[in-house]
């Protein structure tokens, strides 16, 4: 069979799907959590996005952002659904400094 490198997803043939993804996917879509975020006011917020993420799109991001008072938004660019892989010494870099303003 096909050599797997840890970390690599594996390719979509025939329209194959983790059988996980369906059920995500209707979660999702089931869920709002919308009436919450302002009760996150004050606290230090943020919303981490990526520009070409399918299951939750920039417009997402940056509106659950602008329902919480204070909260900061952050897009990765060229970065998909898997950005704290794709993107893990930025992810970690932007984290670190959210954490040492909160703290402060």
């Amino acid at each position: 069979g096909p050599v797997r490198t840890p970390g690599r997803r594996r390719p979509r043939q025939n329209g194959w799907r983790p059988p996980i993804t369906m059920p995500q996917a209707a979660a999702l879509r089931a869920y709002n959590g919308n009436p919450h975020l302002p009760g996150l006011a004050g606290l230090p917020t943020l919303v981490l996005n990526a520009t070409f993420d399918p299951i939750a799109p920039p417009q997402t991001g940056r509106a659950m952002a602008e329902q919480i008072a204070g909260a900061s938004y952050i897009a990765l660019f060229d970065a998909a659904h898997g950005a704290t892989v794709q993107c893990a010494e930025q992810v970690n870099d932007i984290l670190r400094e959210h954490f040492a303003a909160a703290d402060a």
